[in-house]
């Protein structure tokens, strides 16, 4: 079974959420495909821009392949939501989720485009 794990206020920077994250992976076992986190500073920054750039980082290794499919699958959970996401499809770039503006999640998504497909991201780094 693939485990992925989604942490909301998980620490107060990138390295808190990155063990959160870890710890919360540990405790699920095998299977872990990624997972991805949004900090305080990250709600803060989301609640002044009205955009939101989650972090996530692939398992086991984060390495550039994981790394672009767990994006990927972070796209497409939050637009099969509704919302508006950019991202440039690499590895070391977050997402920019639109908090304003969410679509009906009924109607057809953009699709995940190939890497520079996107526009507006945020370096992982």
């Amino acid at each position: 079974m693939d485990v992925f794990v989604a942490l909301a206020g998980a620490g107060t920077i990138q390295s808190d959420g990155f063990d959160d994250c870890t710890e919360a992976a540990h405790a699920r076992g095998a299977g872990l495909v990624g997972f991805c986190y949004c900090t305080r500073q990250d709600a803060e920054r989301a609640r002044d821009t009205g955009h939101l750039t989650p972090a996530f980082r692939g398992a086991p290794d984060g390495s550039t392949r994981t790394m672009e499919h767990t994006g990927g699958i972070v796209v497409q959970a939050f637009r099969a939501t509704g919302f508006h996401v950019d991202r440039n499809g690499t590895g070391n770039s977050r997402p920019s989720v639109a908090l304003t503006g969410r679509r009906n999640p009924a109607e057809p998504s953009p699709p995940y485009g190939p890497p520079g497909g996107e526009r507006r991201c945020c370096s992982y780094a």
